[in-house]
């Protein structure tokens, strides 16, 4: 009886422990406030099951006490990958809101990375808005922003990143990120998700950084030249009237589609007059394009040709 009694109420002090550690870490910054108590107050049921269990092994049997274990960490599981698979977007996913205000620096470098998120960027943010719009972000995910400047560049990153180092994900709903940037702010942008669709119409994108893990979609600017950095396995670049674009690393393309009216070489494409127009823009394809289009918008062209 008293190996029992001992068994049974070994769980609180062992709460009381975890309960400390937790606040002591949240005291010294090791852990973000607001975060932590969101989790712990999601996860509060966890501690009515470990009671229940804790009871129950302080009345069994040792094989049965391990059955019951095992049980438990099968329903456990299983739950996980209801909530994942099973669950309606709207229960397991969240909005948050972006909202930042222009800064006072001269440069300013934005990057949004969400790995399995669909990424859309384009212009149009308000006028005193250097970025903004909407993400999503799953419930075993977290939404992270850092902001810094040195007084010249001002830094703005956005990421959604799992909160555990691994969990079930499906593939039946992809969280998506809309992000909308200045208009008149030089910037140099970089983005990442399972896809990205970068509109650069109503921007002042110099630089731009696109990872996609499928496809990748960019409409080049009528007004700013660029230079764009790419990598997603199906690129489509949508190019307006009067921008001359040269597309380099196509040698490596398993299929490249563009105009009739373009010019290749072994390892690059290029518009008609590309250096001398008015807006030149560069795209460079890195190592993982397998399928590439160009489009010409604004003008009658032939149709892409392979």
């Amino acid at each position: 009886m008293t190996s029992r009694a001992l068994r049974g109420s070994i769980l609180i002090p062992l709460l009381l422990i975890a309960f400390g550690v937790v606040v002591l870490l949240v005291n010294f910054g090791a852990l973000e406030a607001r975060e932590t108590w969101q989790v712990v107050l999601r996860g509060w049921p966890i501690v009515i099951i470990l009671l229940g269990v804790d009871l129950f092994l302080s009345r069994a049997s040792a094989g049965h006490a391990f059955g019951v274990l095992v049980l438990v960490c099968v329903v456990v599981a299983a739950a996980f990958a209801a909530m994942n698979f099973a669950a309606p977007a709207r229960w397991i996913t969240e909005t948050v809101l972006v909202r930042e205000p222009l800064p006072t620096a001269s440069a300013v470098e934005i990057a949004a990375a969400c790995p399995e998120c669909s990424m859309t960027l384009s212009g149009g943010a308000s006028r005193d808005r250097l970025i903004e719009g909407s993400a999503e972000v799953r419930w075993l995910d977290r939404f992270a922003r850092t902001a810094e400047t040195d007084g010249v560049t001002s830094r703005l990153e956005l990421r959604g990143e799992p909160r555990l180092p691994f969990t079930l994900r499906s593939l039946r709903h992809r969280p998506a990120w809309d992000l909308r940037i200045a208009d008149e702010v030089a910037m140099t942008v970089s983005v990442s998700g399972a896809r990205c669709d970068v509109d650069l119409t109503r921007s002042n994108v110099g630089t731009l950084y696109v990872q996609a893990a499928g496809e990748a979609s960019i409409r080049l600017s009528e007004v700013r030249a660029a230079t764009a950095y790419v990598t997603a396995e199906s690129v489509r670049v949508e190019v307006p009237e009067g921008v001359g674009l040269v597309v380099e690393g196509t040698g490596a393309v398993g299929q490249i589609l563009v105009p009739g009216t373009y010019t290749r070489t072994a390892t690059s494409v290029a518009s008609p007059r590309a250096d001398a127009a008015a807006i030149r823009t560069r795209v460079i394809l890195l190592p993982g394009a397998e399928r590439v289009e160009i489009v010409s918008v604004g003008t009658n062209v032939p149709s892409p040709t392979a």
